[in-house]
């Protein structure tokens, strides 16, 4: 059986995903009421004057402008879908991107702003050096001296691992993994994964910049004003469902800095300029946005446990022909849980996506009134 589970996972995670995609109420996970006073009460109570000041800096419009806007877009809807996009069980939603008239305005970069505080404010509730961390840098990274005789996570990582997840890493073992990619591998192209904080854990084995290495830009976790400016800019189009942009294909057939035009559209936003076989370029890029460089998580000699905050910009350094990426993917949705134990009904604020090594996404309008559940996802 120990043979079969990582291909069990891939099945299952598949399944969730294809069902979270085809029934637009699971786009809800919460107990909360999907109205628009939750999210009133969410930016009141986690929003400082500063987060106003930053976005009115990034986008030109007003909290004030997005919380009343978003109501008046859903009494003007004239559709006879059950859901419409301006609803709010959608706009209060895991859904990456919304389609919505006042994301011409800054919308989606408002539901980044409000997600990330509601979450942050969660996360820093709990114990350990590593949410401060996870917190500041959007990662947090250890080196160790490999798996245990039994091919299993030494303790001390899994106990790190348990603090965070509320899982347990106790069940997790190799055998390591030898990852390859493809060129055309959309993963070579700095990403956000969505817009509310998410979280994922990696274990990388003797890993070389020419293996293809985890790349992460510190601090692009944060809902700074830069970040904003750059959702803002990525999203602005994005006014109705007719004016969402075709999808790109499953691999990139294209090379060269990434551009939505030649690339396609991605709800996983992709850094416009950034290109994945030019350094420098991608660099400048990122410095005229007001991001770092990306940090490569290397391991020559040695065994690395990466957690990183995916709502940040990362991507997979390009590997050069003939190498791989000896990892180790934990299966988190799929780890028991530790105490206290989550009742059926009070698991609603998750929705597992994004991988097999992704934390169950929380809705963060039920993180707000869930915070022992919640921190962390």
């Amino acid at each position: 059986m120990r043979c079969c589970w990582p291909a069990l996972v891939v099945v299952l995670a598949r399944a969730d995903e294809a069902t979270f995609d085809a029934d637009l109420q699971s786009w809800w996970h919460s107990d909360v009421a999907p109205t628009f006073d939750t999210l009133d009460a969410a930016a009141a109570a986690h929003l400082r004057p500063a987060d106003a000041a930053a976005f009115e800096k990034a986008t030109g419009s007003t909290v004030a402008a997005m919380l009343r806007g978003a109501r008046d877009a859903a009494q003007a809807v004239t559709t006879s879908d059950p859901l419409p996009c301006a609803s709010a069980p959608v706009v209060l939603s895991t859904k990456k991107v919304v389609p919505h008239p006042l994301n011409a305005r800054g919308f989606h970069a408002f539901r980044a702003l409000v997600a990330t505080r509601v979450m942050h404010d969660v996360v820093a509730k709990g114990a350990g050096n590593w949410r401060h961390i996870l917190l500041r840098d959007g990662y947090v990274a250890e080196a160790f001296v490999g798996l245990d005789g039994h091919n299993r996570l030494p303790v001390e990582i899994a106990a790190k691992l348990e603090t965070l997840f509320r899982r347990n890493f106790s069940t997790v073992q190799g055998p390591w993994e030898r990852a390859v990619t493809i060129p055309q591998d959309k993963q070579h192209y700095l990403h956000v994964d969505t817009y509310l904080p998410t979280y994922k854990a990696w274990l990388f084995s003797n890993v070389t910049v020419a293996d293809g290495p985890f790349a992460y830009v510190r601090g692009s976790h944060h809902a700074s004003v830069h970040k904003l400016r750059w959702l803002f800019g990525r999203t602005r189009h994005l006014k109705s469902i007719q004016a969402m942009p075709g999808a790109s294909p499953d691999t990139y057939a294209a090379r060269g800095p990434f551009a939505e035009a030649t690339h396609g559209y991605e709800a996983s936003l992709r850094f416009a300029g950034a290109d994945p076989d030019n350094e420098v370029a991608t660099a400048t890029a990122l410095r005229a946005a007001g991001f770092e460089r990306p940090t490569l998580f290397t391991s020559p000699g040695t065994t690395l446990v990466v957690v990183a905050d995916t709502s940040g910009l990362h991507a997979r350094a390009r590997q050069a022909p003939g190498n791989v990426r000896t990892q180790l993917l934990p299966p988190i949705p799929l780890l028991p849980r530790l105490p206290p134990a989550d009742l059926p009904d009070e698991v609603r604020g998750e929705a597992v996506g994004g991988g097999r090594n992704c934390a169950p996404r929380r809705n963060v309008f039920h993180c707000a009134r869930h915070a022992l559940q919640c921190a962390l996802p």
